[in-house]
């Protein structure tokens, strides 16, 4: 559930901010494995 709701904000953050829309995926894509 935290890790949704810190996916879901860096998400918000990618919105305003295409430079970090990779970073944000790739966090998402990682998080996953953890």
């Amino acid at each position: 559930m935290h890790t949704q709701k810190t996916g879901l904000y860096l998400q918000s953050i990618a919105n305003n901010n295409p430079v970090f829309q990779f970073e944000t995926k790739f966090f998402l894509a990682s998080s996953q494995f953890l």
